[in-house]
């Protein structure tokens, strides 16, 4: 199973758990720090599934970009301040893409598969071309021998 699915299946499952402890926690009565708790954990596990979210998002366009030599873009600018396409995880403090900077590498890969796709279609129109010549020439030749 692909990360991002496996994270939106946790997710759900997370959910689930957490709306049964807190309807559990309701019916018992419980205090509102008790309850306080329960709505607290239930961020933090939120938090950390949204982050791992963002860290295999990150990760999937930092390949594709690797794969058709796209540059990435800067954690920092040239004053040394943290540019808006990168961002530092709060719970495993890794850095990830922001929006902003994963639509920015988006396009950077779209434009250059355009680039390779162009390339190759210079290609592609030559070759028949080209075939179609030699089986002409051949053709000549056999009609030429007989």
């Amino acid at each position: 199973m692909k990360k991002r699915k496996r994270i939106a299946c946790n997710r759900w499952l997370a959910e689930r758990a957490f709306e049964k402890e807190i309807k559990a926690a309701k019916e018992a009565k419980q205090s509102k720090e008790q309850l306080q708790s329960i709505y607290t954990n239930r961020r933090y596990e939120f938090d950390m599934l949204d982050e791992e979210d963002d860290i295999a998002r990150s990760d999937t366009l930092v390949k594709k970009a690797k794969r058709y030599d796209v540059v990435l873009p800067p954690v920092l600018d040239e004053v040394g301040a943290y540019t808006k396409e990168w961002n530092q995880g709060a719970i495993y403090g890794q850095w990830t893409l922001t929006d902003s900077g994963c639509a920015l590498l988006r396009e950077e890969i779209r434009k250059e598969k355009k680039a390779l796709h162009e390339e190759r279609k210079l290609w592609v129109t030559w070759v028949p071309a080209f075939t179609g010549l030699i089986g002409s020439l051949i053709g000549l030749l056999a009609i030429y021998k007989k």
